[in-house]
């Protein structure tokens, strides 16, 4: 129970335990959630393998560029940027601002300033901050995030985590999601919506994680946009707030699928460059202004 912090290869590893469900996460390593467990069944790990080759690992933040982007830069009006695939949160150290446990949680807050100090700034030329919480109630845990534009042009972002669950191939996965979105054969939408209803893209009513061969954009989940993943002993329940209105879903032949929730398509700011500017989800932030969100990992047990 509570709060215990240890030396990660030199970065500071926080772990917040309350009940039975456990969040391990490293500010300076992009506030990756390193490890998340519950009732001792390993949800999230760090892939050690995929670490040392330099690949994604755990469950990173993708900002402000999630998955690919055509030719690896974005235009938007009369601004155009080199990009890196996925973006460059995971470079980003957030410094820690706050840890606390209450009776209620225990949660840990921490803050990235970004400007021209920052090796990667050529990559996204805007001032500003995010500052991301993270807070385990025993039943939940929630990340949330809040962008400031502290630059004087528009900021145009996407966000999305991406969380590599690890499995033992029995989980069953739920997205409640009208369309996908169709995809060149390098993975790049070309904008049009296809409806699931009737395909073998359809996971709303539930699909074995055996059963999936898929990488591809889901979109037009509604207002309260929610996923579902069925394990024999318990559910795991993805919600987010109205703006995560994409879900990637990666299910490929490996110990680990993703359930990915975005704010916005993959190619987001050439998408709304090119007319598909509601199929894109781009968000943009005035100068001055924020931006905030969430996405819930809600457990619960499952009826024997």
């Amino acid at each position: 129970m509570g709060i215990v912090t240890r030396d990660w290869e030199g970065k500071q590893e926080y772990t917040l335990t309350k009940g039975a469900l456990s969040l391990t996460v490293c500010p300076e390593d992009g506030m990756n959630m390193h490890s998340i467990v519950f009732e001792g069944h390993t949800v999230v790990e760090i892939q050690e393998d995929r670490r040392q080759a330099g690949k994604l690992y755990a469950v990173p933040i993708l900002y402000p560029t999630p998955n690919r982007i055509r030719n690896n830069e974005w235009t938007l009006g009369d601004q155009t940027c080199p990009a890196v695939m996925h973006g460059i949160a995971r470079y980003m150290e957030f410094q820690t601002e706050k840890v606390e446990e209450t009776e209620e949680a225990c949660r840990i807050m921490a803050v990235c300033q970004w400007d021209e100090k920052q090796e990667r700034f050529p990559l996204f030329p805007y001032v500003s901050q995010m500052r991301i919480t993270m807070e385990n109630d025993g039943r939940e845990i929630r990340f949330s995030y809040e962008i400031t534009d502290l630059d004087h042009k528009v900021l145009p972002y996407g966000l999305a985590l991406h969380p590599f669950f690890a499995s033992d191939r029995k989980e069953e996965i739920r997205v409640y999601a009208e369309d996908v979105m169709e995809m060149t054969e390098d993975k790049l939408p070309t904008g049009r919506l296809l409806p699931v209803s009737a395909t073998e893209y359809d996971l709303r009513t539930g699909r074995r994680v055996t059963e999936l061969d898929l990488d591809h954009v889901y979109t037009s989940m509604g207002e309260n946009p929610k996923a579902e993943i069925l394990y024999p002993e318990f559910k795991l329940t993805l919600n987010a707030s109205d703006e995560f209105g994409h879900m990637v879903v990666f299910t490929p032949d490996a110990p680990f699928f993703c359930l990915e929730n975005q704010t916005c398509s993959t190619d987001a700011h050439n998408m709304y460059q090119n007319g598909f500017q509601k199929e894109s989800g781009l968000i943009q932030i005035l100068p001055g202004e924020s931006q905030k969100g969430w996405v819930a990992f809600q457990f619960e047990h499952r009826n024997p």
